[in-house]
C-alpha cells in the first residue's frame, strides 16, 4: 500500500512538474527497496515455520532487522517530505534506483 500514493502522484502531478516527479520517484524507489528488504528479512522466519512447529530463535533476527529498516525508512521519508516542503531537491541514500526519473544534481535547475 505505501507504493500507491507515490505512483498516483508520479503519474498525475509528476507529468507536469519536475520537482514533484523527482520527489515521488525517489519515494517510490525507497518504498520498492523497503519491500524487497522486508521480504528478504522475513524469509527465514517463513521457511522455518512452514512445518507447523516453532521456528528456531535465530529466525526472529530478520523481523527485528525489518523493524529497524521500517524505522529507517520512516525517518528518511520524513526527511524527504520536509526537504520537499522547503523546496529543496533531495535524494534518498540508495545504492541504485529501480524506477528512473529522479533528477541528478547536475541536471537540477539553478536555485
Amino acid at each position: 500500500m505505501p507504493l500507491v500514493p507515490a505512483i498516483v502522484l508520479r503519474v498525475t502531478v509528476g507529468r507536469r512538474d519536475r520537482f514533484t516527479r523527482h520527489h515521488t520517484t525517489e519515494a517510490l524507489n525507497a518504498q520498492i527497496w523497503f519491500v524487497v528488504i522486508w521480504n528478504v528479512l522475513l524469509l527465514p522466519l517463513d521457511v522455518t515455520s512452514r512445518d507447523g512447529g516453532d521456528p528456531p530463535g535465530w529466525a526472529y533476527i530478520g523481523p527485528l532487522l525489518g523493524f529497524v529498516a521500517l524505522l529507517s525508512l520512516a525517518g528518511l521519508a520524513i526527511r524527504g517530505a520536509v526537504q520537499a516542503s522547503r523546496g529543496n531537491w533531495w535524494r534518498y541514500p540508495l545504492p541504485f534506483r529501480v524506477v528512473p526519473g529522479s533528477v541528478r544534481e547536475s541536471d537540477r535547475p539553478a536555485s
